[in-house]
């Protein structure tokens, strides 16, 4: 949630200070009106434009792609397919596990695939988990199943809706940049000219200026949320896959995905080592907590969940013969 409110201000930032300026620019370069789209939706003046550019869009694109067709086309511009009828023959089973455990009814859950030999899966939207092929060829079918278990978590948990509607209002931003972008380079046809060409050059190192500061104010938002929540967020997502008793099963999955990726290690002894780097600016903008880190959470977690489930089958126990005493 944070990241959302921090994307939807820097949005609105960048829409009130760099937009007028990029305005200015393509007027001096080429006149043009706002009347074809104030007209039709009945503003005023020019700061009721920016309103809606800045406050309504970012939220009429975020409720679009939640929405057919907006969101098969946004999966298909990712990359993501249906599986074929031997990965779904493989799939499925698992799934139907995941769903046992977790009580989510099977039909609520959208599956797609990715042809990337990474190892990797991740959700998104409301109710999409997309899984690389490389993840069906490196893990074991109770890896993939505690891999699939951390990625229901953030469904769960509803990371993907505050990601989802993230990426939809930085696209306002990213809008806006490109157009700078595009706008400088081709002013470097006009800057041919002789007699413009100084005032085009001062124009081009406003746009660079420009170019620069939007880069950075759009970052800012993912630069704290990165270091403050989105680690928070996966440390979370690995707690419901234990909570629910899949936490062995997903350790297991990040050991082998760890050692694949050599995040880290493991000694004659069997103690897994920490292989990552440990520099501060080098962890710094990180989304994912150091795997040695998670797998010892989810250990220490793994304790506690048994622990409960014998204490609560011990409960049973004595229950039962409490009651077949009293028969």
């Amino acid at each position: 949630m944070i990241q959302v409110i921090l994307t939807y201000i820097v949005n609105v930032i960048i829409v009130f200070v760099f937009f007028p300026i990029l305005e200015s620019v393509v007027q001096y370069i080429y006149p043009f009106s706002w009347a074809w789209l104030m007209k039709p939706l009945q503003l005023a003046d020019k700061l009721e434009v920016y309103i809606v550019i800045a406050v309504a869009l970012p939220i009429i694109v975020a409720i679009g792609l939640f929405l057919p067709p907006f969101s098969w086309i946004a999966h298909a511009m990712q990359g993501e397919r249906k599986p074929t009828a031997e990965e779904s023959a493989y799939l499925e089973p698992l799934f139907e596990k995941l769903c046992s455990y977790s009580g989510v009814k099977r039909d609520s859950l959208t599956v797609r695939m990715r042809n990337d030999e990474d190892i990797n899966a991740f959700a998104s939207g409301i109710n999409h988990i997309t899984i690389y092929t490389g993840a069906l060829r490196a893990l074991s079918e109770d890896q993939l199943v505690g891999v699939l278990a951390h990625e229901l978590g953030h469904l769960r948990n509803r990371d993907t809706i505050y990601l989802t509607i993230t990426y939809a209002m930085d696209r306002l931003g990213q809008l806006i940049l490109n157009l700078v972008i595009l706008l400088n380079g081709a002013l470097n046809i006009l800057a041919l000219i002789p007699i413009v060409n100084i005032v085009i050059r001062i124009i081009q190192i406003v746009l660079l200026v420009m170019i620069t500061a939007v880069e950075y104010v759009l970052r800012l938002p993912k630069w704290i949320t990165y270091y403050f929540d989105s680690r928070r967020r996966e440390y979370a997502a690995d707690a419901y896959a234990v909570s629910i008793g899949l936490g062995r099963e997903l350790r297991d999955g990040l050991v082998s995905l760890g050692l694949a990726t050599e995040q880290i290690g493991i000694l004659e002894t069997g103690e897994l080592y920490d292989r990552e780097s440990t520099g501060f600016f080098s962890r710094l903008f990180i989304t994912h907590p150091k795997m040695i880190k998670r797998i010892q959470r989810i250990d220490e977690g793994i304790e506690v969940y048994e622990l409960k489930e014998s204490l609560l089958w011990k409960r049973m126990l004595r229950l039962a013969k409490s009651i077949n005493r009293v028969e």
